[in-house]
């Protein structure tokens, strides 16, 4: 039994409203197409479980700990995720087979370093001051993301997306850039990032 009172168990396609797990602890739980609606998890401590198919919407969940835990297939909307700690507390072992999306969402602050996040979306969030340094991002989705202060050494953006991104400093000597996608914009980040000086004629 939790500490708010759900069983550790299985639970398929529910809908939980203004659920409050902040600083609880959630063990041994697998949600499978759940839907979570101004739900907290400020704090939570999540141990052993899995959301696989599930839809944050207006949720809490920062400063959050997924210890030996998964999250699949997910999507966040409107949500503030802060200060999580994602590459300490995921199992390496634990494939991510789907990945997840974030859509409007605050990620200030977390650490996603050497994980796997091929297909990760991330549009219209804050992502300032995040860790990816060695991670995977190969076809990840940046589009409308502030990076500002995101360190990115040694990623791999390969076949990855990157859209107006404000703030994005990335540097090629140290980046996998193979077949990524920039915008005008983006293009210029990394041109300068090189030393290059950008010729403007109509100036």
């Amino acid at each position: 039994m939790n500490s708010f009172g759900l069983t550790a168990g299985e639970y398929v396609d529910e809908s939980f409203i203004g659920l409050d797990l902040g600083s609880k602890t959630i063990e041994s739980c697998e949600f499978d197409a759940c839907e979570f609606h101004d739900a907290v998890f400020n704090g939570a401590t999540i141990k052993t479980s899995r959301f696989v198919d599930c839809a944050f919407t207006g949720c809490d969940l920062s400063l959050m700990e997924p210890i030996d835990s998964l999250f699949s297939g997910c999507a966040f909307e409107e949500c503030r995720i802060t200060g999580v700690n994602w590459s300490m507390a995921i199992r390496r072992d634990a494939a991510i087979t789907e990945p997840n999306s974030f859509t409007h969402c605050d990620l200030s602050l977390s650490n996603f370093a050497e994980l796997d996040l091929t297909g990760w979306r991330f549009v219209d969030c804050r992502v300032n001051e995040a860790g990816f340094r060695e991670s995977t991002l190969a076809d990840a989705h940046f589009e409308r993301a502030d990076l500002g202060g995101a360190d990115f050494a040694h990623a791999d953006f390969s076949g990855a997306t990157l859209i107006d991104c404000p703030g994005l400093y990335l540097d090629p000597a140290i980046t996998k850039l193979a077949g990524t996608t920039v915008s005008a914009t983006t293009a210029l980040q990394i041109a300068e990032a090189l030393g290059l000086r950008i010729h403007n004629p109509d100036h």
